[in-house]
């Protein structure tokens, strides 16, 4: 006669499970240090990787008149209003518009390592600029030529002299 193998509930409820001591220490510390270290590395690429990776700071950048060119180290970045990623260091910025004067500042930017993914570094830059005084002279010869041929009553005959 063949003797039945099934398994019964019984049976499951009695079944146990032996991990082996690793390097001898007890199932119970190496799982608990294998979940811990990997908290650690989640926490690791959540907080401050991304600072490691990309140091800088977000600049929100508001000029008057709006439209103003952005020129950072020499080069075009944006028209103003604008919100830029600068990479930490020390940069020169240089913000103009035709017929204004054109502003230039130093800035540091200082990079956060901590938390860069969730609370990143912001900074707000607004300017107000100048208008140039070559072109308001043009400017204020035109209005007074204009004045001038407005005041001289209804055109006649002798305008075409």
């Amino acid at each position: 006669m063949k003797e039945d193998k099934r398994i019964t509930e019984k049976d499951v409820d009695e079944a146990e499970v032996r991990l082996k001591p690793v390097f001898g220490i007890v199932p119970g510390r190496y799982l608990a240090i294998i979940y811990t270290l990997g908290i650690l590395a989640a926490l690791f690429l959540l907080l401050l990787y991304p600072g490691l990776k990309n140091p800088g700071a977000v600049y929100r950048i508001q000029s008057d008149p709006p439209g103003s060119a952005i020129i950072l180290d020499g080069a075009y970045r944006a028209s103003t209003p604008a919100t830029i990623f600068l990479p930490s260091g020390n940069r020169k910025l240089r913000i103009e518009h035709p017929f204004f004067v054109a502003q230039e500042q130093s800035i540091t930017v200082r990079a956060r390592l901590f938390g860069t993914m969730f609370f990143t570094r912001e900074t707000e830059i607004r300017t107000s600029l100048e208008a140039d005084a070559t072109v308001g002279n043009i400017l204020a010869k035109g209005i007074k030529d204009y004045s001038w041929w407005a005041m001289a009553g209804q055109p006649s005959e002798a305008y075409q002299l």
